[in-house]
């Protein structure tokens, strides 16, 4: 939990990074109680704390399979798709252990539970919702430890809601308004980031944007990752807009050094170490001051893991963007 005005920090890959998700609703009711009658049971007995969970805390319950095609599952009303359950699992018998999740049988993700936590997650694909959300085991006497269960309606599962009793609600991260017109240059510069972008093809209004204190695109610098190979460029000055185009990149959904350049006539975009597009343009923007995870407007919040974000007051050169973007 994080209090109004600060970001929250995801160090699932081992170093820090602000964390921006879109609002998310995890429907289970119950996401660490398994021993509840919410959820069925068939083939299998469950513990109450038996481990540690991801959490830290001693709350994770052990699952073990009396028969073959041991499962947990609850029954979930009909909702939207796309949807992504996703639960947390971890091999108790020291050894790997198979498994599966589904929906009632559609979209199955088949796992192999070792002695690390995963995540498992799958995407209801089927527009015939199941409203049946499930987790097995294959093999009768094995057994796992589970913990934080969640049910969205996204196509990618987000960071762990917890519920107890009842549908949980996480409203969506934004970060906008930074800057001023004394550390941003409107006649050059450039907009850094690095980080990844979530899961871009279904989120293509996900945007980072320089613009005028009055949120007006007739000046701004913008950014969009249009897909995950794609990423949409829009660069106005004076109300024209001199730069609009999809350029073709390397993976957004892993971590990536991005750099756009503008000034001295020239518009330019370098991706990890490389230069992946460069326009001439004919002038530049006025009164750039404020820097948004959004588009000019505050809308259209970006979504992903943010590492970096800087804005250089100079437009740095050729072998600078080089070094500056190079992983």
């Amino acid at each position: 939990e994080v209090a109004s005005g600060l970001p929250r920090i995801d160090y699932t890959d081992g170093s820090g990074s602000w964390l921006l998700e879109p609002t998310a609703t995890n429907f289970i009711t119950y996401s660490e109680d398994f021993s509840n009658a919410s959820w069925s049971k068939s083939n299998c007995t469950i513990l109450a704390n038996q481990s540690t969970s991801p959490d830290g805390t001693l709350s994770a319950y052990l699952m073990t399979a009396t028969n073959a095609d041991a499962r947990i599952e609850e029954a979930i009303g009909v909702i939207a798709t796309p949807t992504t359950q996703s639960i947390y699992v971890k091999s108790a018998t020291g050894s790997n252990v198979a498994g599966q999740i589904d929906f009632s049988g559609t979209d199955t993700v088949t796992f192999t539970a070792n002695n690390e936590w995963q995540r498992i997650e799958s995407t209801l694909t089927n527009l015939a919702l199941s409203t049946r959300v499930r987790a097995r085991i294959t093999n009768s006497g094995d057994a796992i430890y589970i913990w934080g269960a969640q049910l969205e309606e996204n196509s990618y599962a987000t960071s762990y809601i917890k519920t107890v009793g009842t549908a949980q609600t996480r409203v969506a991260d934004t970060a906008t308004g930074s800057g001023n017109s004394t550390v941003i240059n409107s006649s050059e510069g450039v907009l850094y980031f690095e980080g990844i972008a979530t899961n871009p093809s279904v989120s293509a209004n996900s945007q980072i944007s320089i613009s005028s204190a009055t949120n007006s695109g007739n000046n701004r610098v913008m950014i969009t990752p249009s897909s995950d190979t794609q990423l949409a460029l829009r660069f106005n000055a004076g109300g024209t807009q001199l730069v609009t185009q999809a350029v073709a990149v390397s993976s957004l959904s892993v971590n990536s050094k991005i750099a756009v350049r503008w000034g001295n006539g020239n518009y330019s975009l370098y991706q990890n170490g490389s230069e992946v597009y460069t326009q001439a343009i004919a002038s530049t923007p006025i009164g750039l001051a404020k820097l948004n995870f959004s588009s000019v407007t505050e809308t259209n919040n970006f979504n992903g893991k943010v590492k970096s974000l800087q804005v250089y007051k100079t437009a740095l050169t050729d072998a600078e963007l080089t070094t500056l973007t190079t992983i």
